[in-house]
């Protein structure tokens, strides 16, 4: 299935806008993970951040797993990885997991999406 990175990003802005809109305050999400997905996860909070002024996203590229471990801690609000969680991780979060494939990358010998995981409440709009 292609999946178009402009519906991704689309998706993404339409999730953290619907969370965050009703509160005008600032609001600073930190995000990390995947330092192959790291030039796009800068260029599309980059452009989030110029249509939503008071939301700043601050993307760490840490790597996959340092970025699951993050997210599983809750040291970030959602992270990115070059393989999804297995069910054993995702099972250690407490606020739940959506994972969102949401670009193709080469992974060692194969290819794999690069994989982005959000709490539930994010995908709820809560």
């Amino acid at each position: 299935m292609k999946i178009s990175s402009f519906r991704v990003a689309f998706s993404l802005a339409a999730i953290f806008a619907a969370v965050f809109s009703a509160n005008a305050q600032f609001t600073k999400l930190n995000a990390a993970g995947s330092t192959f997905a790291a030039p796009i996860m800068q260029r599309w909070s980059e452009e989030f951040s110029k249509v939503n002024p008071n939301i700043q996203i601050i993307y760490f590229a840490a790597g996959s797993g340092t970025g699951i471990t993050n997210f599983t801690d809750g040291i970030v609000d959602f992270a990115a990885s070059d393989a999804a969680m297995t069910d054993e991780q995702i099972a250690k979060v407490k606020q739940g997991v959506v994972l969102i494939p949401f670009t193709p990358g080469q992974h060692r010998a194969g290819l794999q999406p690069a994989w982005c995981r959000i709490p539930e409440a994010f995908a709820r709009g809560v």
